[in-house]
């Protein structure tokens, strides 16, 4: 007798009590999303979202009535002087790369500003963005912040001058919803050149948007030596020149274009308000396929260093969606700018993949108009703020599959049994069905006629 079962993809146990493997119906590690437009986390990460909720309610634990009361970003009077804001996008879109300190009164941020702090509430703050980005998110969290409190003078920098505009301690923390482990909420940690916006919803959970930058890009002061976007910056210098014009963008970019203040055409806020993303279907540069070993490694590492600014169990799972053979196949590498060494105003680097969007612009200095510093921004197409506040932040020129009729669960004593999956998007599905997790000849479509024992799964790109 055959037996066929199915697991639902909800649960972690089989509904038929049998020793065979469960059929199970998911989307490939391309798209890798269970049920949801959130990455896929598995059940065992859970640990570290209930360590980012306790570090939460630890830091809500040291402040007043006031400063953990819900209000909204439109609150203009009330704006920083609460973490918590109510759950809704038009809150979570309030951030910026402009300087705090600013003629442009667009350029706010939502939450309460670390310097503001006392002492044990700016650590339970820290304690916060510990739990949340991991050794590497926080390193290059605080050496932004180092950034800042470079060119405003708070430590002597090369100049010898001082500026209000900028800030060691002018960095925010707010809530977008109330921490929980079962529920959806957004963690914004922002400022002037950093913007960690990470939105967990139980299992779940987004790393995007993030904006990076830095000025001057390396320095050193009393405090230390920094490069925060060092190894980006290395990474790009070693592959440009290597790139034909066959990965050459058409125009010229000033800044990077999904920006919090760009956001793509129409954009009119220094806020990120203009959703959804309509990102480029031509002309986008050159695919990795085409470019020879040395430099598909070059850009991989490029890409971790990104990623690699959150904990390790996100990372891992993210990275391998990211480049996994289905999404390199279809991700393309695009410069603009003469300089070969990222030297000038408007250099510009973009990875454009199914679902990874990164941009690296140079730009002319604020703090030092004689040299540049770097703008960067990693977005995903279809998770960014985890689709939590609706669709209109997913992209429109992307979908993942809907699997609308799962595999139902089948036991045969002779013959064959049709198996069926149902599925749309808004793009072509390619099927490949699987016994005992090796791909099936030939059985790409929506149905498998099954005729012998085993565990049996399908995979819809």
């Amino acid at each position: 007798m055959a037996v066929i079962r199915w697991l639902d993809r909800h649960d972690s146990k089989s509904r038929l009590m049998k020793t065979h493997p469960p059929i199970r119906s998911l989307l490939c590690a391309a798209l890798a999303f269970v049920g949801s437009l959130f990455p896929g986390r598995t059940l065992a990460d859970t640990a570290n979202t209930q360590a980012v909720v306790d570090a939460a309610n630890a830091f809500l634990a040291t402040l007043s009535t006031t400063q953990k009361t819900a209000i909204d970003s439109s609150t203009s009077s009330a704006l920083n002087t609460s973490c918590q804001y109510n759950f809704s996008l038009t809150n979570a879109e309030v951030w910026s790369n402009i300087p705090v300190a600013t003629s442009f009164s667009g350029a706010t941020r939502n939450g309460l500003m670390l310097g503001n702090l006392t002492t044990a509430q700016q650590t339970a703050a820290l304690d916060v963005a510990t739990a949340a980005l991991g050794t590497t998110g926080k390193k290059l969290f605080d050496d932004i912040r180092a950034a800042d409190r470079y060119i405003s003078g708070e430590v002597t920098n090369a100049k010898g001058s001082k500026s209000s505009a900028w800030g060691y301690g002018k960095y925010f923390i707010a809530f977008i919803g109330t921490p929980s482990t079962t529920s959806a909420w957004t963690l914004q940690l922002c400022g002037h050149h950093i913007a960690y916006n990470i939105t967990y919803n139980g299992t779940y959970a987004s790393c995007t948007p993030m904006f990076a930058g830095t000025e001057p890009n390396s320095w050193t002061d009393t405090t230390g030596t920094y490069a925060p976007l060092g190894t980006q910056r290395t990474l790009l210098t070693q592959l440009r020149p290597t790139l034909t014009t066959s990965a050459l963008l058409s125009g010229t970019f000033s800044d990077v274009v999904f920006g919090p203040n760009g956001s793509g055409p129409g954009a009119t806020s220094a806020h990120d308000t203009t959703q959804p993303k309509v990102y480029p279907t031509t002309g986008r540069g050159q695919l990795y396929s085409a470019l020879t070993s040395a430099q598909q490694a070059l850009v991989l590492s490029y890409i971790q260093t990104w990623v690699n600014t959150r904990t390790t169990s996100e990372t891992s799972e993210l990275l391998a969606i990211y480049t996994s053979p289905q999404a390199l196949a279809e991700t393309y590498i695009g410069y603009s700018g003469s300089s070969t060494t990222l030297a000038q105003n408007a250099n510009y680097f973009r990875v454009d993949g199914p679902r990874l969007w990164i941009e690296f612009s140079v730009q002319t200095g604020v703090y030092d108009m004689s040299s540049v510093h770097d703008h960067g921004i990693w977005r995903d197409k279809l998770a960014d703020y985890g689709a939590a506040y609706g669709t209109t932040t997913v992209s429109t020129t992307l979908r993942p599959p809907v699997i609308s009729t799962q595999p139902a669960s089948a036991t045969i004593s002779s013959g064959t049994t049709t198996l069926t999956v149902a599925s749309s998007t808004s793009g072509t599905l390619t099927y490949q069905w699987y016994q005992d997790g090796a791909a099936i000849s030939g059985a790409t479509n929506t149905t498998y006629s099954a005729s012998s024992a085993g565990s049996y799964y399908v995979t819809v790109l």
